[in-house]
């Protein structure tokens, strides 16, 4: 019983992990969506291949971002328009 207890607590700090990643990762395609104009699917693709380039997760990206939007978007991506 112990085991299947630890094994569900295990199971649930990694989904809570995960929701936290995905929420992460969608404020920063909002972000890049709202300053640039794009679509949802574009504004990954953009997170992905910037964290790609940096060799960094794209969560890792993602948290940048928006801890600091006006900065890293302006360093990362250039400035509008």
């Amino acid at each position: 019983m112990g085991g299947e207890c630890d094994d569900l607590r295990l199971r649930l700090a990694q989904l809570e992990r995960a929701l936290a990643t995905a929420r992460v990762i969608g404020q920063a395609q909002g972000l890049v969506m709202a300053r640039y104009g794009v679509g949802p699917d574009q504004a990954f693709e953009v997170l992905r291949r910037l964290a790609s380039h940096a060799n960094v997760p794209v969560r890792d990206l993602a948290a940048d971002l928006v801890a600091d939007p006006g900065a890293a978007l302006a360093d990362r991506l250039g400035p509008t328009g």
